[in-house]
């Protein structure tokens, strides 16, 4: 450039020509200086892609992964596939869980059984999903693990890519998901397995009639890897002018025992059942039977069962010369339908049907429906319905024959344990 300058110096001031040279000769120097700004400026834009290419090496040669708590193979695909990953797993710390939409869900995990996965979010409360929709579970607690025709195992879970690591004192053991039949937390601690239900309405009235009914619901079920225990208590009372006009208890229990995915066997069940003013002290019947998970999705528990036994009654008063007990075989089904209508209205159905093959007119029928609405966390506003059939009651020693059906409605509030 300062040679370029002197040139047009010299042509312009000391040699003599026309002037319409001197202006083509400063024109020509004006295009040299510009060509040879042209290229310095190429080499000072070379030159700093070269630093930008050599920052971005940098940048990515320091780019930080989360360590993934399984084997060294699993963590290079991590850094391929997905560039976030939640914190390394602590033993006191969240159960993680990816879904199909590459969302990560910090919380604890409750259950899985039959492509139904429960997880309590730490943000989203109680969720029910379903099982395709989980794509990668870490857990660093203590989990027990049925295989589907290879036992149980208890240990840490690690399940993504369509397998399952299960660690544990004795090394880790790797399935396939679809071996899996079902996940309980908990290394066989017994307070694992229990959950339930508490449920209490009262309905007080005063004034020209004074009238007191109060109806308590308990409900407590025992999941375990391979079995179902479930114990169920209903019971109405009420009082008018001092005078007792409802008293009625029921208590059932179930033993179910799984067999597959969809099938499991009912060893034992019974029912226990007073109700003053159907004329019956109390009724008990044992029984065995099977069952079927009929539906079992994010939103739909429903589960059929047939079972059968023996049913005997004693009365609590009877007419004179009339027998004061009475029993039979019976033989009847079982449904059971849990339904997340939304995600703070649930309805938990229950009917149970007994009848004597010998003689179809003696059956009785039971049926519960509530329907429940979250409040606060784990409490619930109850409304129950409540309905009962008695197929030949007993008339009593002043000659009554109580009716065969009884309708109830009770609304209470319910906790969730």
């Amino acid at each position: 450039m300062p040679c370029l300058s002197y040139v047009a110096k010299t042509v312009l001031w000391s040699a003599p020509m026309p002037h319409w040279r001197q202006c083509l000769l400063l024109l020509a120097c004006l295009a040299l200086a510009s060509c040879a700004g042209y290229r310095q400026q190429r080499k000072v834009t070379q030159d700093l892609y070269q630093q930008l290419e050599s920052s971005e090496s940098a940048i990515a040669a320091v780019h930080w992964v989360p360590q993934d708590p399984a084997r060294p193979a699993v963590q290079e695909a991590e850094k391929k596939q997905d560039p976030w990953q939640p914190p390394t797993p602590n033993p006191k710390d969240f159960d993680w869980i990816k879904l199909v939409s590459g969302e990560w869900l910090k919380g604890d995990l409750k259950t899985y059984r039959d492509k139904n996965f429960e997880f309590d979010s730490d943000e989203l409360n109680y969720l029910y999903l379903d099982w395709g929709d989980v794509v990668e579970i870490r857990s660093p607690r203590q989990n027990t693990v049925v295989i589907i025709g290879l036992g149980v195992h208890t240990g840490t879970l690690l399940m993504r890519e369509g397998k399952i690591i299960i660690g544990s004192a004795d090394g880790s053991h790797e399935y396939k998901r679809d071996e899996i039949l079902s996940i309980v937390p908990g290394q066989q601690d017994e307070a694992d397995y229990w959950s339930g239900k508490v449920s209490f309405g009262l309905t007080s009235q005063s004034g020209n009639t004074k009238q007191t009914t109060e109806t308590t619901q308990i409900g407590v079920i025992r999941r375990s890897p391979y079995a179902r225990v479930t114990l169920d208590y209903l019971g109405n009372y009420s009082e008018t002018d001092g005078d007792k006009t409802v008293d009625n208890n029921r208590l059932n229990g179930r033993w179910d025992l799984y067999i597959s995915e969809k099938w499991f066997l009912i060893p034992m069940s019974f029912g226990l059942y007073s109700d003053e003013f159907q004329n019956i002290d109390y009724q008990f019947t044992p029984g065995v039977g099977f069952g079927y998970h009929l539906m079992d999705t994010a939103d739909v528990d429903w589960d059929i069962a047939l079972t059968g036994g023996w049913r005997y009654t004693r009365y609590k008063d009877t007419q004179p010369g009339e027998d004061d007990d009475d029993s039979s075989a019976f033989l009847g089904p079982i449904i059971n339908l849990d339904w997340d209508i939304t995600d703070d209205i649930e309805l938990d159905l229950d009917y149970s049907l007994a009848t004597d093959p010998a003689d179809t007119s003696s059956t009785d029928q039971h049926m519960v429906a509530t329907l429940s609405v979250d409040l606060w966390k784990d409490l619930d506003l109850d409304v129950t319905f409540q309905w009962d059939r008695i197929g030949n009651p007993q008339r009593d020693n002043n000659g009554v024959t109580p009716d065969n059906d009884d309708f109830r409605w009770t609304v209470g509030l319910g906790w969730e344990f």
